[in-house]
């Protein structure tokens, strides 16, 4: 992999005099094993829906790679939610691999949007590749209520019950009764 940047160099005492290069710098990994890609099969999803992530792991040698680890973290706000721990015995030269999991968020998780982040790692723990993508949660808002009216001698009692079934939190709700 080859990357061009462009340099330019001025002079602070004489601005005529400047020049512009073009760097090539070429990047060489210290190992030929890699995240070529991740997918997730929903970018914005439900409570209680299931997402699919997949990553796919290039080995770009002739030989084959012996032991690697794949982690594969659901974070909010930098707070691990789930996380998922793979061991690649063997990947063949000139391959690639495809690891999944299926991860659902609960009926209460709070909404919002959630990394997940993949790390490749050696033999000696030693992350050498990682790659990461978004999902968003939606809110649900869903405010049931429940009425009961009981007697008594000359009493009249009216409870009225409400609930939250989603995972957003509902700021006001209003209950009337004539």
């Amino acid at each position: 992999l080859i990357v061009p940047y462009n340099i330019s160099v001025k002079s602070i005492r004489n601005e005529t005099v400047s020049t512009l290069q073009i760097l090539n710098l070429r990047v060489i990994r210290t190992v030929p094993i890699y995240i070529s890609d991740i997918t997730v099969e929903k970018y914005v999803v439900d409570p209680e829906e299931e997402v699919r992530i997949e990553s796919y792991i290039t080995n770009n040698a002739e030989d084959a790679y012996l032991e690697a680890g794949l982690q594969t973290n659901v974070k909010k706000d930098d707070a691990m939610i789930q996380r998922f721990d793979d061991k690649l015995e063997v990947i063949p030269g000139r391959s690639t691999q495809k690891k999944d999991h299926a991860f659902s968020f609960s009926r209460y998780t709070e909404p919002g949007v959630y990394t997940i982040e993949i790390l490749l790692k050696d033999v000696i723990n030693r992350v050498v590749s990682s790659k990461r993508t978004t999902i968003k949660l939606n809110p649900v808002y869903n405010v049931t209520h429940q009425k009961v009216i009981s007697y008594g001698l000359m009493l009249q009692t009216v409870t009225i019950n409400v609930k939250n079934e989603g995972n957003a939190p509902t700021t006001s709700f209003y209950v009337t009764e004539d």
